[in-house]
């Protein structure tokens, strides 16, 4: 049997070989699984769903005191599963309490669709309800954290309620993680623990999924999150999410609904979001009682304006904002703006005309007159092109003589 994995390490004398870091590692070595601890003494020759349930479980204990007068003693270290595919048909638990990070040996090739980690885990079974990671929340001992990193996860189920990732935990912390659906199963579960679960996605990817993330309870903070041909690529049921944190970058790739966002309270807030699809999606995103969607910058394909008008289940609860604009493919479509418009009065017509230029009808604006024949009485309204204003009493005959100053926002 191999040794435990070492890796070269270049020093100004030349190169050295350093042992990793870890309490148990996992590997397959001649279509067996093993567990070590880290003295290179073997626990495990099972299963890898056994095996790897075992490093948890073999863990060093702590013992903490969460609460006042509370007193906890969960396992607590590093588990390092190494490069290839570990197939499985049974949960992994994560047990109450526990402070555990589970780290692929190696990212592999670039972290993109087709190239995924050299760490697989699948799940095969198929079986309706069950998940393949499962991270329980008490309340008895509410510390639970987790680290998953470099990790990808398939995973079959027949029903949208089982879940590759069921996160109910203190702190959950992802990074470099895919996990890829079939047979109508779903990806990440965040919350359903407690109000104050925070969770942290870095560089994380779900396709093929029922819901791709479904955030239920707690506050999340995502940092280049991608979803892909998933029914909801990103579902949010609960008000505080993104609260404390926002998603700071988010593509979405032919997904049935990109977003769906109910219930009331705190927005959302995206950095910037790609909706991408390959034609007309049903409903790329969904806003729902009263909730507010903020985004800083917004690119959207194809090229249909009708697409995007459409794509917003309530455009009042959906505001844009960057630097005064967001992209629609190569169109810059405002959310404020402001400007001088010049007419020509010929003593009979008391309505003038301005493009706005906004993305929709602005909530606020206001219009005065620059020049001495622009004065006088009237009102402004306003639509989703235009500003229009409307004098009590027709202003004079002239060339360029009504100049009108005005501004308008989203």
């Amino acid at each position: 049997m191999q040794q435990l994995p070492y890796y070269p390490f270049i020093t100004r004398g030349g190169p050295v070989r350093r042992k990793l870091t870890y309490d148990a590692v996992v590997y397959a070595e001649d279509g067996h699984y093993f567990a070590e601890d880290a003295d290179g003494h073997i626990f495990c020759q099972d299963s890898p769903t056994a095996c790897i349930q075992e490093a948890i479980n073999a863990l060093p204990t702590m013992t903490y005191s969460p609460n006042s007068g509370v007193t906890a003693t969960a396992p607590a270290g590093k588990i390092v599963i190494r490069r290839g595919t570990y197939n499985t048909n049974q949960t992994i638990t994560i047990p109450n309490g526990s402070i555990i990070s589970i780290v692929g040996e190696s990212a592999g090739a670039a972290l993109q669709w087709g190239g995924y980690n050299a760490t697989v885990i699948n799940y095969n079974s198929g079986s309706s309800g069950n998940h393949l990671l499962y991270v329980t929340r008490d309340n008895t001992y509410p510390y639970t954290k987790l680290w998953l990193e470099n990790l990808t996860f398939f995973f079959s189920g027949s029903v949208n309620n089982a879940y590759a990732l069921y996160l109910q935990a203190f702190t959950a912390v992802l990074r470099g993680i895919q996990v890829n659906c079939n047979g109508g199963s779903s990806g990440i579960m965040l919350g359903g623990g407690d109000l104050e679960d925070t969770y942290e996605l870095d560089n994380v990817q779900v396709g093929g999924c029922h819901y791709g993330v479904y955030a239920a309870q707690g506050f999340g903070d995502f940092y280049n999150f991608e979803a892909t041909s998933n029914t909801y690529g990103l579902y949010v049921a609960w008000q505080g999410m993104f609260k404390m944190g926002g998603i700071h970058s988010f593509h979405a790739f032919v997904n049935a609904t990109d977003i769906y966002v109910t219930g009331t309270g705190m927005p959302i807030y995206i950095a910037n979001i790609m909706l991408e699809h390959g034609g007309a999606p049903s409903s790329p995103v969904v806003v729902t009682n009263g909730r507010r969607l903020i985004i800083g910058d917004l690119t959207f394909t194809p090229d249909n304006w009708n697409v995007i008008t459409s794509a917003f289940d309530d455009f009042s609860n959906v505001t844009l904002l960057s630097n005064g604009a967001y992209s629609y493919k190569n169109t810059v479509l405002l959310v404020r703006n402001s400007g001088t418009a010049t007419f020509s009065g010929n003593g009979s017509a008391t309505q003038f005309t301005i493009a706005h230029g906004l993305a929709t009808t602005p909530s606020r604006y206001y219009v005065t007159p620059c020049s001495t024949n622009a004065g006088g009485s009237f009102y402004a309204t306003a639509d989703g092109s235009n500003l229009y204003v409307n004098y009590s009493a027709a202003p004079p005959s002239g060339t360029n003589n009504v100049v009108l100053c005005w501004y308008a926002e989203v």
